[in-house]
């Protein structure tokens, strides 16, 4: 788990704690954000109209499934900032997550982990 300052909002908020993980489902890709905004809503989820990046309780993204790629209204994948976040991109290589889609993650500069707070060095 990683500390990480709050990116492209226009207000102060509070440091954010993020982390990554890697899971295997039968679920389709649509079915599975679904799932994982109505996980949101009951974690205490808030979506302020206009609000783009608000201080939030909660935020889970859906950043890759498999190797698909997919852009519609509201689901976008891979999500379009993972690449030029370290608060994702260091935790995906800290549990092997080498490429995605084919885009080595490696070589990126947001793979500097000099870019994010390891918790354990926080608490």
């Amino acid at each position: 788990m990683y500390e990480s300052v709050a990116e492209e909002t226009d207000e102060p908020q509070p440091n954010y704690l993020n982390a990554v993980l890697s899971l295997t489902t039968s679920r389709d890709v649509h079915d599975l954000w679904r799932d994982l905004a109505q996980l949101e809503t009951r974690l205490g989820r808030t979506r302020p109209t206009g609000r783009r990046n608000a201080a939030r309780t909660i935020d889970i993204d859906l950043l890759c499934y498999d190797d698909l790629s997919i852009a519609t209204e509201r689901l976008t994948l891979p999500h379009p900032r993972l690449f030029s976040r370290s608060f994702v991109v260091v935790p995906l290589l800290e549990i092997g997550v080498e490429s995605i889609n084919g885009q080595p993650l490696h070589d990126l500069p947001s793979a500097d982990p000099k870019r994010v707070t390891p918790l354990s060095e926080v608490w």
